[in-house]
């Protein structure tokens, strides 16, 4: 929803597909001349493997978005090569109200490839062991997120994933390194 937003907000247009294709999502980002991609890591993987990839104009891509399910390295690393622009991993989910987490495009590679970044402003992070305390950098834990937009609960009796101080247990095990970025396992 955030993108539809920033489109209105900066006047550019947004093009959506009602089915998913490949082919013609590269036709598309030819046309008219796309210049930030968002997309599953699934997606953008059938777009790399069309034997005709190559033959489109994607100049105008400047940012290919990967999020909604994990991004390999390799895949994150083919996307920058082949649409030569700069990929931004995100980690997000509906009960975090969205997005949390997302590399920076001025981070160094190796970590736009291999992490999903530091938090958004307004979100915190942390990495906890099983008793719910946080781990130090380097250990791998569960990831534990609290932000403004986070859901109160499940309906009908559902798992309580929140605790009463507001964190989401994500459930994924993760882990931060000392310039706190997060890469999930």
């Amino acid at each position: 929803f955030t993108f539809v937003l920033q489109c209105l907000l900066l006047g550019q247009t947004f093009v959506t597909m009602r089915t998913f294709h490949p082919r013609r999502a590269l036709q598309l980002i030819e046309r008219h001349r796309v210049s930030f991609l968002a997309l599953t890591p699934t997606l953008v993987d059938l777009m790399l493997r069309l034997r005709d990839v190559d033959q489109y104009d994607l100049t105008s891509l400047f940012v290919v978005g990967l999020g909604a399910s994990p991004a390999r390295p390799e895949l994150v690393a083919r996307a920058r090569t082949r649409f030569d622009c700069a990929v931004v991993v995100g980690y997000g989910s509906t009960e975090l109200g969205g997005g949390v987490l997302a590399t920076d495009l001025l981070d160094p590679v190796e970590a736009q490839v291999s992490t999903v970044g530091r938090p958004f402003p307004g979100a915190e992070v942390r990495i906890v062991d099983d008793n719910r305390r946080e781990v130090a950098a380097g250990v791998v834990g569960e990831l534990a997120c609290r932000t403004p937009g986070l859901m109160a609960g499940y309906s009908a009796g559902g798992v309580a994933a929140v605790d009463e101080d507001g964190w989401y247990y994500s459930s994924d095990l993760a882990v931060r390194d000392g310039d706190g970025l997060v890469r999930v396992l």
